[in-house]
Parts: C-alpha cells; structure tokens; sequence
C-alpha cells in the first residue's frame, strides 16, 4: 500500500479523517498512482503514528476519511545521528538516501578542515532544501514512520560541544589501528552519534580534540572505505548489534 507523510495538524483524529496537502504528493496519487475515491493509502504524521485512510476527494487536496490507527513499529529503538564531513559533487544526495533507508535518525553536514567542497552561505537554504527532500523520498519508500532531518549544516568545532548529549560518539577513522567495532563492549545505548570525515579524512587536530571532548575513536578494518560508504557501513553495524537489523 503507498504511504506519505502529512503534518500532524493535517489529521483529525476527533474525526478520523485527514488531508494530504503537498502538491507533489497530490500529483502522483492521482496522476502517477491514479488512485480514485474509495481507495486507500497509508500516512504517517512523521513523528511515529500511522494510519490508513480512504480517499473520498481528489481535488487540490487528497482527503481522507475513515482513518484506522496502524500498531506497528518500524523505528529502531537506537536512535542514530551521522556527523557527515561535507563531500564533493552529489555524494551528499547518496550519503542522505541510504543512511535515511537504512534508519538513521538524523543527519548533520559539517564544514571540516579537509572538506574540498566549501558550500557557500547563500546556497545553504537550498542545499538544506534539497537533502531534506531526499531524505523525505527515501523515507517514504523505505516505509519510514519518522521523517529524519537534515536541517541545518555546522562547523567542527561546534559538534565538539555535542558529543557529551549521546549515549556515544562514535568516529571512524582510518588510522585507528587498535578499536575494531566487533570489539566494542557496551550492554545498551539508545542514543549515538557517529562521525564520517570528507574524502580527505579527519585531521589529526581534529582527532585530538575529539578525543578531549570524550568522543571513542574506531577502525572499521584494514580496507579504506570512502566517505560515502563508511557511513552505511558504520550505521549498519550499530543497528545489527544495538539496533533493530538482523
């Protein structure tokens, strides 16, 4: 059944009704999907709750009646946030889709000493615009009931002061020789942060002050993976051990 997301003011549940008001989502249920009055989709309010509902009107909007609350879980008890060191090009379009698949909670592009893509402060809004519509896509076709963000870009220094507000603040870095993650002892975590340097890696200032502000440095093997898959391989591995994967 297609599913989409609609704001949580979108839902009547006094009522039991809702409405689907994104234009593009309104194009393809009618046009693409052609779903007609009488057919049902499923939505979720992007916080956790999901319905299916009937539609009785296509007209601007996409109304739905006889709204039916769906019990089902489909969010990882491990809430993961990826640190992204900004890549060049569209690496960044990849990194968002397949971590938002995979079931990351939310991801933060960071401006870092080795990034050879600088954005500029004038296309942040639009860069911002864009991975949150990636994200949003991927969401929905990995039946996501949570809408992950990726909604503002910061510089290193600033995601020093954040390290202590997770359970664990994981980074991946190519030069750790000694901290494999199968080696990694922990009984729970709901809450962890992991760090992916750009193409270039993570400077060995950065490291330092990343281990000062109690972040855990780890290997992810002999190979060197690229920025883009490091992310995948890292959130994966959490996910299989703390998580819900597997």
């Amino acid at each position: 059944m297609n599913r989409f997301f609609v704001d949580k003011t979108n839902i009547n549940l006094k009522e039991m009704v809702a409405t689907v008001d994104d234009k593009g989502d309104c194009k393809h249920i009618v046009k693409v999907l052609r779903l007609k009055e009488g057919d049902r989709i499923e939505i979720s309010d992007k916080e956790g709750s999901e319905y299916i509902g009937e539609i009785s009107s296509t007209n601007d909007i996409v109304e739905l009646i006889n709204l039916e609350k769906v019990d089902v879980s489909r969010e990882s008890n491990l809430k993961i946030t990826l640190f992204q060191g900004i890549p060049k090009s569209d690496k960044m379009d990849l990194i968002v889709q397949k971590n938002v698949e995979l079931g990351i909670f939310e991801i933060i592009p960071v401006q870092m000493k080795r990034s050879v893509s600088k954005i500029d402060r004038k296309k942040v809004k639009s860069k911002l615009e864009r991975w949150e519509k990636i994200a949003w896509e991927a969401a929905k076709q990995s039946k996501r009931s949570i809408l992950p963000r990726v909604d503002r870009i910061l510089d290193f220094k600033a995601i020093l002061e954040l390290v202590k507000d997770y359970d664990m603040f994981l980074v991946a870095y190519e030069n750790e020789k000694q901290l494999l993650m199968k080696e990694l002892k922990e009984n729970e975590m709901k809450n962890v942060a992991i760090l992916i340097g750009p193409e270039g890696g993570i400077a060995d200032e950065e490291i330092d002050l990343l281990i000062e502000s109690g972040a855990k440095i780890v290997s992810l093997g002999k190979r060197i993976l690229r920025t883009e898959t490091a992310g995948f391989t890292l959130n994966t591995i959490l996910q299989y051990e703390f998580g819900d994967m597997g």
